[in-house]
């Protein structure tokens, strides 16, 4: 028998897909920050993005 939790939980690329979004949206509304910040975001975001495609070829089973 599994328990809720183990059923709720995302796969870490769907957690990648969905903070990607976060980043995008965020900095969308770059008037809303300072220019660090907004450096700090492009940089997360160019990060996130990498381990989205490193993933992704760790799961992929030969076809692309």
């Amino acid at each position: 028998m599994m328990n809720s939790t183990t059923m709720t939980m995302a796969t870490p690329i769907s957690r990648t897909k969905r903070l990607i979004k976060m980043l995008e949206r965020l900095l969308e509304k770059n008037h809303l920050y300072t220019d660090d910040q907004i450096i700090l975001m492009r940089e997360q975001l160019k990060v996130v993005r990498k381990e989205l495609d490193d993933l992704k070829n760790k799961n992929s089973k030969g076809f692309k």
